[in-house]
Order: C-alpha cells, then structure tokens, then sequence
C-alpha cells in the first residue's frame, strides 16, 4: 500500500483452444468430437463439491463448510465427476461451435463416448447446420427489363392519389364538382326499412368514386351546402336514398 491506496493484482483468465475436430456428415450435418481437458474437469469436479457441500449435512460443520475430503470419503468421487461433466459439456461445446464457425439451426445431439467413470473426457455432438445452396451458371445470365411508360392518364391519377392522401380540404362557396369532397348525412330505405351500410352521419364522400349507387354521384353534383335530396336509384333492388349536405 502506497499513500494509503491499496494495490490489486488481478489475473486473467486466458480460454485455450478445445481439442476438437470436425467431421462432414450428409443431411446438412456435421459431426463435433470434443475432448475436455484435465486441468479443467479436476476444476469442474472442485465446484461440483462446492455445490454438494452446500446440500449435505456433516456433523461438526456448517452448511457449504465440509472439506472435500470428507465429502469424497463419505459420497465418493462419482457424483460430483458426473455432474462436472454435465456443467462442462455445454461451454466447451459452445466453444467448438464458435471455433468450427458451425451454422447451428437446431440443438445437438449429445453423446458421452468416454471417461464417464474415469480417463480422458470425450463426447460427439451431432449438429443440424445451414444447408448451403449452390446455383451454378447464374453468372452468365442477363435480365433486360422493359422501360416503364407511365400514360398520362396514370400519371394525373397518381398525383390525384397523393393530393387525397396529404391534401388538406378547404370550404368553397359553389355548388359541388366531380372530385370535390362533401360532408353528408346518407339515409337509405328499402320499403321503408334502413338499408345497412347506407345510413351514417358526417361521412365525408368524393364525388365521383361511384361507391354509393350508380346514380348518386350524379344528383350530388351541383348541390349545395344545406340542401337536402330524396332520389331513388337501382342498387340491390329500388333503393330510396335522403341526403343532407
């Protein structure tokens, strides 16, 4: 400690390369074979007493205190072998994955090959990847696509579509034109019933989008605000219609 400052010295942990090879198998499969190291199952076996001493209760002892030898001496060495080697599986498997660059698209199927009980620690993994798809000749193609020419007509309605879209309507004061927007209240009866679909208030229509009836279009156009028009007209039988502007 240096002016009352305290030095820490902290160690990285370097992760080596598994030892690990990888095999080509057919149905977009391959095959990883993984052998853990020692250094590293004798560490995985340490937390796996870590993690029993916590569940057993030795005389003498407070929970998760019990040495590992008398762990070991009463419970012996399989069980906490066996769960280091579920704990190490999943992370060096993970790094194989990483190192091989495999294109995993389903989990893997796991098999322990040997040192369940002791030796060398080694399991195969079998990995659904990827399927790469090769399209051979494509190079040599040449797509000609027909110049666009847009008619005058598709043009106009085009700019009409956007003027609908972000236009903002204003009150004029004349009678109504083809393409103007009314304010209505529609009212329409067939033998004196409501027709459904064709009584609303406040519907604000486009004269001349011909939605309504064939002829509604043509007694909306010259009306006026305030007016009110009774007319009949041939949509699914005789239909008689009252709209007020």
């Amino acid at each position: 400690m240096e002016g009352g400052k305290p030095h820490i010295h902290a160690s990285r942990y370097t992760q080596h390369p598994v030892k690990s090879t990888l095999e080509t198998l057919e149905d977009n499969k391959v095959k990883l074979s993984v052998e853990l190291e020692q250094s590293e199952l004798d560490r995985g076996i340490d937390m796996a007493f870590k993690k029993i001493a916590k569940e057993v209760r030795m005389p003498g002892f407070r929970d998760g205190k019990a040495p590992r030898k008398l762990l070991e001496a009463r419970i012996g060495l399989a069980a906490a072998r066996q769960q280091a080697i579920q704990d190490s599986v999943p992370v060096y498997l993970a790094q194989a994955v990483r190192e091989h660059g495999v294109d995993l698209i389903a989990t893997p199927d796991v098999s322990l090959i040997s040192g369940e009980e002791d030796g060398v620690v080694a399991f195969d993994a079998t990995c659904e990847v990827r399927p790469v798809v090769t399209v051979p000749g494509y190079q040599g193609l040449r797509v000609e696509l027909p110049a666009i020419v847009a008619a005058e007509d598709d043009i106009n309605e085009a700019i009409a579509s956007e003027r609908r879209r972000h236009g903002e309507l204003a009150d004029v004061d004349r009678p109504a034109q083809v393409g103007d927007y009314i304010t209505v209240d529609l009212a329409g009866t067939r033998e004196g019933n409501p027709v459904p679909g064709l009584n609303t208030d406040d519907w604000v229509y486009e004269i001349g989008r011909g939605w309504v009836a064939p002829t509604f279009d043509e007694e909306v156009t010259g009306s006026v605000k305030g007016a009110t028009l009774t007319f009949t007209t041939q949509r699914v039988g005789r239909t008689h219609h009252r709209c007020a502007c």
